[in-house]
């Protein structure tokens, strides 16, 4: 395990929700190697393991179409007005923002909340 400050991501998580309010439906931080969620609020366990492959297999293609490698991020728009935000923190480390798009907008998240996220992870030694 690596040696994160676990209270850390949980300010992390607290200060998204706070700045989301009810447009977060949900938000996990985990493991990459165990799927394992660090910190979350209402956390889903199965969708981390299954972004987790989602994640690897766009990787893949990225890799084999030639095409850059996935940097920071990656958005998939999805039915319901809902929006699914993964982050890549580190080699070890994603966190999933399931979004309800008629309560948040996307500029806002990716412009103000996502940097403020990006920060308090690594703080916590990710």
């Amino acid at each position: 395990m690596m040696n994160i400050d676990l209270p850390l991501l949980e300010t992390a998580v607290s200060r998204a929700v706070e700045a989301l309010g009810d447009g977060l439906v949900a938000l996990d931080i985990w493991e990459r190697e165990t799927g394992l969620t660090l910190a979350g609020a209402n956390s889903h366990p199965t969708a981390a393991a299954l972004i987790n492959k989602v994640t690897d297999d766009l990787v893949l293609a990225l890799y084999d179409s030639g095409f850059p490698d996935l940097q920071r991020y990656f958005v998939v728009d999805l039915r319901d007005a809902r929006s699914l935000v993964v982050v890549v923190h580190s080699r070890d480390v994603l966190s999933g923002l399931l979004l309800d798009s008629a309560r948040t907008s996307l500029g806002f998240v990716l412009g103000v909340v996502m940097p403020q996220l990006l920060a308090d992870v690594a703080a916590a030694g990710v």
